[in-house]
């Protein structure tokens, strides 16, 4: 539930007498358990790790990204693409797609 206003929030944090500081204060601890930590780890032997990222901030247009990290963590290939027009989900499936055909062209060259 996403509060907008205080008095929105008091059927979650309270009556419409809790004040804004104990509003802020139960929203903050809210955030606290549904935020938590994400790290990168390191993919198994002669793995390559894909990682991408597509966004259509002005739809209908498009952009992807991503990088190629061997089992050591490092940059094998990274990439940014334009992808045209289309949607959001569109751009995140044409950057995996990319990304996927280069790490095969690199499988390939470097295996």
């Amino acid at each position: 539930m996403r509060c907008i206003k205080l008095f929105r929030c008091s059927t979650r944090y309270g009556e419409k007498k809790s004040s804004i500081a104990r509003v802020k204060y139960l929203i903050s601890k809210d955030a606290y358990h549904i935020l938590r930590e994400v790290k990168w780890t390191k993919s198994p032997t002669n793995i390559l790790k894909l990682n991408t990222d597509g966004s259509a901030l002005r739809n209908p247009s498009k952009i992807g990204g991503g990088i190629l990290r061997d089992s050591n963590g490092e940059m094998v290939y990274a990439f940014i693409i334009p992808l045209g027009i289309g949607t959001n989900n569109q751009a995140e499936t044409q950057a995996a797609t990319h990304g996927k055909l280069a790490a095969a062209t690199l499988w390939v060259r470097t295996g």
